[in-house]
């Protein structure tokens, strides 16, 4: 097959994991209002604290990519040029920058939040995207 069957296919792959992304932010974000107003922690037991943590951070990659792919076609716009792989790229950021608010909800469930905790998410964040930036990630 040529690269041009090969790229499309690529592409028809991407449209399907963004609405895929989509409803499963859309599902993620109901379930998590449901499990917080239905159950206490304590009633939730440890799997119903990891489901939250779970279902928090598939919406947050939702909201994460809508951002990022936000972000690249405004930059692309204003710089004039074409970002290719716009789609990989927003992933590729959105998935990381995802962690970052549950990496804060995390903390505050252990016991708190401070200025050093938060310097201490952002730097990892800002490690993080350094090393996808350089495809190292």
């Amino acid at each position: 097959m040529s690269f041009a069957v090969y790229e499309s296919l690529g592409r028809g792959i991407i449209m399907l994991m963004n609405k895929i992304l989509l409803a499963l932010s859309g599902i993620s974000l109901f379930l998590l209002v449901m499990l917080m107003f239905l159950f206490s922690p304590s009633e939730a037991g440890p799997f119903g604290i990891l489901l939250f943590f779970v279902l928090s951070y598939v919406f947050f990659l939702g909201l994460a990519v809508f951002c990022c792919r936000l972000f690249f076609t405004m930059l692309g716009r204003v710089n004039k040029i074409h970002s290719g792989n716009l789609r990989a790229k927003s992933f590729r950021y959105g998935s990381i920058v995802a962690l970052a608010p549950v990496f804060l909800l995390l903390c505050v469930s252990f016991g708190g939040l401070s200025i050093p905790v938060v310097l201490l998410v952002v730097l990892i964040e800002a490690a993080l995207l350094f090393l996808a930036s350089r495809n190292i990630v």
